[in-house]
C-alpha cells in the first residue's frame, strides 16, 4: 500500500504542536465527532517534522466518551477491527449478554464504496457507546452507535493540518478553525512540504 509524507518547516512566532486530522464530507450524522488524529511538538527554526502514515483503517468502537477540560476523551473500553476496502469492508457492533460490546468478524459488504458499520440491534444507546474509524489504532472519526443503523465511512476523506496546543487524541472542533487549517491535497503524490511562516499561516510548498 502507498505510503504519504508531509514534511514541515516550522517558522512561526511561537512554540505549538503540528496536527493532523481528517474530514469525511459525505458523512451526513449531527453526532459525529472529530478527533486529533496525529500531534508532534514543533518549536520554531529547530528542523523539519514529518509525518509519514498509510491509508489503513480500523473499525473501532469506544465507550465513555465525555471530553475532560483539555478536550480530552476518556475511554472506557475500545476495541480496533482491521478493515480492507475490498475484502473486509463491513462490521458489527454487537452487546453480548454479559453487557460488553465486540466487534463481529469484518466481511465484505455488497459494494467496496464505503467502510460500513452496523448497529445490532443489542445496541442500547444508554451506554453512549460510538463506533467510527481509526488510523495506526489512533481515533480519527466516531459517530452514536444506535440499534438497528448503518454508517458508512468514505475511504478518501481529506487531511487536514492546522497548527496551534491540541494533542492527540483529542476531541477537535474543525469547524472552529477553518480558516487557519490547511488541505492537504497530494493530487496523485506521496509527498508533500508544508511552511509556517512568520505569520503563523501554513502553506504548500
Amino acid at each position: 500500500m502507498l505510503s504519504y509524507t508531509v514534511s514541515v518547516t516550522n517558522e512561526a512566532t511561537y512554540s505549538g504542536s503540528i496536527c493532523l486530522f481528517q474530514l469525511f464530507p459525505r458523512l451526513n450524522d449531527p453526532s459525529a465527532v472529530t478527533y486529533i488524529w496525529r500531534s508532534a511538538p514543533a518549536r520554531p527554526f529547530a528542523g523539519q517534522v514529518q509525518f509519514t502514515w498509510e491509508p489503513k483503517y480500523q473499525f473501532m468502537w469506544r465507550s465513555a466518551q465525555d471530553g475532560d477540560s483539555a478536550g480530552l476523551s476518556s475511554v472506557g473500553a475500545i476495541e480496533h477491527k482491521e478493515a480492507s476496502l475490498w475484502q473486509n469492508n463491513a462490521a458489527v457492533l454487537l452487546k453480548a449478554a454479559s453487557g460488553s460490546y465486540y466487534f463481529s468478524q469484518p466481511y465484505a459488504a455488497r459494494d467496496s464504496e464505503l467502510y460500513y458499520m452496523k448497529a445490532d440491534r443489542t445496541v442500547d444507546p444508554e451506554d453512549k457507546v460510538r463506533i467510527g474509524l481509526s488510523l495506526d489504532n489512533r481515533a480519527v472519526v466516531t459517530v452514536e452507535a444506535h440499534p438497528n443503523t448503518l454508517t458508512g465511512f468514505q475511504p478518501d476523506p481529506v487531511t487536514y493540518m492546522v497548527y496551534g496546543h491540541w494533542r492527540a487524541g483529542q476531541i477537535f472542533e474543525p469547524e472552529m478553525y477553518m480558516q487557519q487549517a490547511l488541505a492537504l491535497s497530494f493530487n496523485g503524490r506521496q509527498r508533500l512540504n508544508v511552511h509556517i511562516s512568520a505569520s503563523n499561516l501554513l502553506q504548500l510548498v
